[in-house]
């Protein structure tokens, strides 16, 4: 399974294949062109902290699975807890089209 993630520190989440993007310089691209470059490139899942992009985007014409890591920020401490439920979430391999919500935090 390939995956895009958009965040920092891929120490914990084992021997998954994924693609950390922050320090590919994505930061000025939007949401919906960077999945749609995602897509393009043959990629099952996007991993991101943004709750707010099923607002944002049609996520069941995607083309791919969106998991949101529900978190107050992205420091390595706070997504721990976070990263047994992803993982759990990844390996069900979710279909496309589909928005896991992976935390309780909210704004």
């Amino acid at each position: 399974m390939r995956m895009c993630h958009v965040a920092s520190s891929a120490s914990c989440w084992g021997t998954r294949s994924l693609l950390w993007l922050r320090w590919a310089g994505p930061a000025s691209i939007k949401n919906g062109v960077l999945l749609g470059l995602a897509v393009d490139a043959g990629f099952e899942v996007f991993l991101t902290f943004d709750r707010n992009i099923q607002h944002q985007q049609n996520v069941p014409a995607l083309g791919l699975a969106l998991v949101v890591l529900a978190a107050p920020n992205k420091k390595l401490d706070t997504i721990r807890p976070l990263v047994p439920e992803a993982l759990a979430v990844l390996d069900a391999h979710p279909q496309s089209g589909t928005l896991s919500m992976i935390g309780s935090w909210r704004v």
